[in-house]
């Protein structure tokens, strides 16, 4: 299975890469940018898992929820992570396909285009960058120089302590796969949606990392099709090397 999903998550790619800088962006209601790629590689993407799989159920940005989302199995899809990036020519974008298991994230793949960069996870068998095993920064504590993700939307709830060098990717699933090939070493991630977050959970897990909530404790199953479209809480990414210290770079505002 996780093959084909990274097959189809590659051909998805292949077919925004066409549109890539060369789009012009329409504001949606939440004010974040959608263009005519993200509808077609949503599609695109939607007719391949039908086709591969076809009992599945299917919960994207772009379309309507496909089947009961209350089933056993269901696809949480992002066809374009980072679409402000994608229209300013900024090559931090991907194609998210993650796939959960009674509220479990059990599958993802992560596929950046420009960078020709593929990652994959399977629960239980590691996490994966163009095939091979990828790994979250397992020791070493911070350093001045490391650095820290943080979501551009974190500045407006969080209060922020972080004593290393952070960086905006403007792409959620980046901030996991960032984290799970040792890049960073550690995210945290505010106002986002299920669909950002279902391969990328998995991958960072699957590498090694920490993926709670603000407090450190464990993420329950989604809970579906209530988590389907909600803000999903705020979350920690962390890599084993700060697990703990972490915990204490960022709270609620006012709390």
């Amino acid at each position: 299975m996780i093959n084909t999903v990274i097959a189809i998550a590659r051909q998805a790619g292949a077919l925004a890469l066409e549109h890539f800088g060369r789009v012009a962006p329409v504001e949606k209601q939440d004010r974040s940018f959608v263009t005519a790629a993200d509808h077609d590689v949503e599609t695109f993407i939607r007719q391949e898992l039908l086709r591969h799989f076809p009992d599945t159920r299917i919960v994207g940005e772009e379309h309507a929820d496909e089947g009961d989302l209350a089933g056993e199995w269901v696809w949480a899809i992002d066809p374009i992570d980072g679409t402000a990036n994608f229209v300013a020519g900024l090559p931090i974008w991907a194609v998210s396909i993650g796939l959960l298991k009674d509220g479990v994230p059990h599958l993802g793949a992560a596929y950046f285009p420009a960078l020709d960069e593929c990652f994959s996870a399977v629960a239980g068998q590691g996490a994966f960058l163009n095939g091979q095993p990828t790994r979250a920064r397992q020791q070493g504590g911070v350093r001045k120089d490391d650095l820290f993700c943080i979501s551009s939307t974190a500045f407006w709830g969080l209060d922020l302590h972080v004593p290393c060098k952070v960086r905006v990717l403007g792409s959620a699933v980046a901030e996991f796969t960032y984290v799970a090939r040792g890049t960073f070493i550690g995210a945290v991630l505010y106002d986002f949606k299920l669909w950002d977050c279902a391969a990328g959970i998995l991958i960072a897990q699957e590498s090694g990392a920490r993926v709670s909530d603000l407090q450190g404790r464990p993420l329950p199953p989604f809970d579906l099709p209530r988590d389907a479209r909600r803000p999903m809480d705020p979350m920690f990414v962390l890599a084993p090397a700060i697990a703990q210290e972490g915990l204490g770079y960022a709270r609620l505002k006012g709390k």
